[in-house]
């Protein structure tokens, strides 16, 4: 797949991230989803108690 709407750097970054800071003792996967106006990449686990997505 070609994700040309997105800088690629941007996108590996993401990737990185995404597998970088998932749960590993949760066997969940790593989503990536391509939608026409943005990508959506979920890993499985959750942010520390005191972080949450608005910081």
């Amino acid at each position: 797949m070609e994700v040309e709407d997105f800088l690629e750097k941007v996108f590996q970054e993401a990737l990185l991230n995404a597998l970088s800071h998932r749960d590993y003792l949760n066997l969940g996967a790593v989503y990536v989803k391509h939608y026409s106006d943005r990508i959506v990449i979920e890993n499985p686990g959750a942010f520390p108690e005191e972080v949450n997505e608005k910081i």
